[in-house]
């Protein structure tokens, strides 16, 4: 291989390109398995099942879109229902990648879709209903399990760091 190119002390020194490819499937599954490891021990078994649901959905929908945690903060209940009534369905989400907030679709596949709906109906609608009611329903899709706010990305984020450590 022969390079050639071109020097001059006014260029910039080349800095290393950072490449980031996707997660291995056997490191997804790691997370997926390591869900169960975070059962808190004073925790009641009703709001560690809502943890666990949480947290599956949490990875699904990172898989499914590809988004950012920042971004999967924003996603709302009726993002979901919306899309799953579409032809062809494709996610609307919060893009924060552009500096400004802005919005993309993204394609998804039904089932994941019916997967989220159930986390929704069962799970969400629970915790909403036992903290701060229907009528003050915000409608995000992530929310705290004790209090029923929306949950901040940086908490998300947190979450995620602790899948990670506990894989």
């Amino acid at each position: 291989i022969e390079r050639s190119g071109w020097y001059h002390e006014c260029f910039d020194t080349a800095s290393a390109v950072k490449s980031r490819g996707p997660i291995k499937k056997e490191k997804v599954a790691a997370l997926y398995d390591a869900i169960p490891k975070l059962r808190a021990k004073n925790g009641s078994k009703q709001s560690n099942n809502l943890l666990e649901r949480r947290r599956v959905v949490t990875l699904r929908l990172l898989e499914m879109t590809g988004g950012r945690i920042g971004e999967l903060a924003e996603v709302r209940v009726k993002d979901v229902l919306d899309t799953l009534r579409q032809k062809d369905p494709k996610l609307r989400m919060v893009t924060l990648k552009k500096g400004k907030e802005d919005e993309r679709y993204v394609p998804v596949l039904r089932q994941d879709l019916v997967a989220l709906k159930s986390y929704i109906r069962l799970y969400r609608a629970r915790t909403i209903r036992k903290t701060v009611g229907a009528e003050n329903d915000h409608g995000y899709l992530f929310v705290s399990v004790q209090t029923g706010k929306r949950l901040s990305s940086a908490y998300m984020s947190n979450e995620v760091g602790k899948l990670r450590r506990a894989a």
